[in-house]
């Protein structure tokens, strides 16, 4: 096997790394964000300087039935796995932005922190997570994307033109409306399980760079009454500049609440919300105002370190935010007690829903979640110690289970046993030995 590696690497651009290098493999292992991946030792890291390593890549692994992972930030536990070759496209992170016709081709390996800088030095920019280590291939493939901006401007994949994509043949094609518009319909929602996407063209849309933004905070005594009052002040503002983040972060000593809120309307506009928010909930600190939108998504990263041992469940999108809900989640927090194993974690109710997002229709989308949706919870649950990892893990399925009853069913309002038919004919044409399953909606194609 090294001296397939040996010949592969002569093929190639990129730099392979195996575990005959063991200081150079082990910084490979060990960079990755979510400690829960250094355990895993995969049989090599390639990483890949452009789009004619992947396709040789991609051939070398299925020529040699090698398992496949796709990497750049290492936020995924699907990013690294045992025995597998690991593709790193974090090399692979340019944005080029056309200013005249509002279009950015963005790398495969490009992070949210390198598109937000690139695009809003026009005042440009796309709706994008609340992490600026985020990997936007992953979020727009994945989970369609959302953020701040999802009300305002949809989700991520909606905002896309074009995919340059890797198939499992190692062939590279362009997946648009008009080629392969087909497929362009599953990769926005369910883009993983169909190769590995080199670029992505997206339609840019026009936003001041200057937003007003910033967090607010709480002590948990009053949390459950701030989530409320937070809650029905954005249903009753009804304006789709305006989203909130409402964070539960468990610190060594306890919970706290925190509220970020970001409004992407006129400053005066976004002055008057901040001013009735403060009015409205009475923080103990607070820290919002006109701030520069790429920093204000930068400031999140404090709560979300690198190298702890995170597990997340996919949590659930929801019409309302039911008082039970938010009962459900705090009594589910409330269990936690003086036992500070889950230190670090952060659940989220976030109100990023119901705006331009829920316009766009099942035939235009795989992404399942349309048409009601306006809330996301879910949850970080994270621990420094290897030990309390199992307990994170039964802490973070009971959240998940505790309102599983409330959550919309995927492709709610629309036909889901077609809609699955048809990604799985469309696995079955493009990935038929299923080479791409290493991800977080995987489908399953099988006759």
């Amino acid at each position: 096997m090294a001296q397939l590696f040996s010949d592969l690497e002569q093929d190639i651009k990129g730099k392979i790394v195996t575990a005959s290098d063991e200081f150079a493999y082990e910084n490979e292992v060990n960079k990755s964000w979510n400690a829960v991946n250094r355990n895993r030792r995969p049989l090599a890291f390639v990483k890949v300087k452009g789009k004619e390593d992947v396709k040789k890549i991609v051939r070398f692994c299925a020529k040699h039935e090698l398992e496949v992972c796709v990497y750049n930030g290492g936020t995924s536990a699907f990013c690294m796995k045992d025995e597998a070759v690991v593709i790193d496209l974090s090399t692979m992170c340019n944005v080029q932005v056309d200013a005249e016709n509002k279009t950015a081709i963005i790398e495969g390996g490009a992070k949210v922190a390198d598109v937000n800088e690139a695009l809003g030095r026009h005042d440009f920019v796309i709706p994008l997570g609340s992490f600026s280590q985020l990997g936007v291939a992953g979020m727009t493939l994945n989970t369609g994307g959302q953020g701040f901006l999802s009300k305002r401007f949809g989700m991520t994949c909606d905002n896309v033109l074009e995919f340059d994509l890797v198939l499992a043949s190692g062939e590279l094609i362009k997946v648009s409306a008009d080629e392969h518009p087909e497929l362009f319909w599953g990769m926005k929602g369910h883009g993983s399980s169909f190769g590995i996407v080199t670029s992505m063209k997206f339609q840019l849309n026009v936003m001041s760079s200057q937003v007003v933004a910033g967090s607010m905070y709480f002590p948990f005594s009053r949390a459950k009454d701030v989530v409320k009052m937070s809650r029905d002040y954005s249903v009753e503002a009804d304006d789709n500049c305006l989203s909130f983040y409402m964070l539960i972060h468990i610190g060594p000593t306890g919970p706290e609440m925190i509220v970020r809120v970001h409004y992407s309307g006129t400053l005066r506009r976004g002055g008057e919300i901040v001013q009735d928010l403060v009015d409205l909930t009475h923080p103990y600190k607070f820290s919002c105002g006109p701030v520069n939108h790429c920093d204000f998504q930068k400031q999140g990263d404090l709560l979300l370190p690198s190298g702890r041992f995170n597990y997340n469940v996919p949590g659930h999108i929801l019409s309302e935010l039911k008082d039970v809900i938010i009962d459900n989640i705090f009594s589910c927090v409330e269990d936690i007690g003086t036992d500070h194993f889950l230190a670090g974690t952060i659940v989220y109710m976030a109100e990023n829903f119901g705006g331009k997002d829920c316009e766009v229709g099942y035939e235009e989308s795989s992404f399942p979640f349309r048409n009601n949706a306006r809330y996301w919870i879910g949850i970080n649950a994270s621990t420094k110690k290897e030990e309390n990892f199992e307990a994170v893990k039964d802490w973070g399925n009971h959240f998940q289970d505790i309102n599983s009853e409330y959550g919309i069913p995927p492709f709610d309002g629309g036909d889901a046993e077609q809609i699955m038919d048809k990604l799985k004919r469309l696995k079955q044409q493009y990935d038929p030995n299923n080479m791409f399953h290493n991800n977080f909606v995987p489908i399953d194609g099988s006759e």
